[in-house]
């Protein structure tokens, strides 16, 4: 009787042994899993992070793409416009000799040009007013003090124009000739001048540097 109870007490302890072995086994198992879920989860959210920044990425460009091809486009058509006008320029223009009474800036001003190589070209952008009043002691004017006096629309195109010839330094202006001339450079490159003549605080016309 006592051998009996004993190999039964035994048997108890092996197979409570052996569940507690099978529940520590299906514990690290269970956790091996949860590990496993965690990991997938992660590279999930990774790529999912990955594939909304490429497409973030290809959206910029296609939109830098687009604006850059306006930007050309806006250039070529001007300039076609540019080279109609030029064609009717008179004999004096055309030759590099300038107008008889007032020289040769009167035909840059005025759109001709001085013969196939001159670098300024004239634009028509619309009606041009100064925002506030010039003064040949302001110095050498920032890009904001350009857009107070010119409007942000106007220097959003010598911007365009400025990366159009390779420039990136930031635009500057300065006054000369008395304040009828506002030069506008990138940096120290020429970009553009806006003239006003008679001084009515409305530009006669604008010059662009090259293309």
């Amino acid at each position: 009787m006592r051998h009996s109870t004993w190999v039964a007490w035994a048997a108890g302890l092996l197979v409570a042994a052996g569940t507690a072995e099978t529940a520590s086994a299906q514990g690290r198992s269970v956790e091996r899993a949860r590990d496993r879920v965690e990991r997938i989860d992660i590279r999930r959210d990774r790529d999912r992070d990955w594939d909304r920044d490429r497409n973030r990425r290809d959206r910029n460009d296609e939109w830098e793409h687009r604006r850059r091809a306006r930007e050309l486009e806006e250039i070529l058509r001007r300039r076609h416009d540019d080279d109609r006008h030029r064609h009717n320029a008179p004999p004096f223009c055309r030759d590099g000799r300038g107008h008889p009474v007032h020289g040769r800036q009167w035909c840059r001003e005025k759109g001709y040009g001085l013969g196939s190589r001159d670098v300024w070209r004239r634009v028509t952008w619309g009606n041009v007013v100064y925002r506030r009043p010039r003064s040949i002691h302001d110095g050498r004017l920032s890009r904001a003090t350009l857009a107070d006096i010119l409007g942000a629309v106007l220097i959003g195109r010598f911007d365009a124009h400025s990366r159009a010839l390779g420039y990136r330094d930031p635009l500057y202006g300065r006054w000369y000739e008395g304040g009828t001339v506002l030069q506008i450079t990138s940096g120290a490159y020429p970009i553009a001048q806006v003239i006003d003549r008679n001084r009515d605080g409305r530009a006669d016309s604008i010059l662009l540097y090259g293309l």
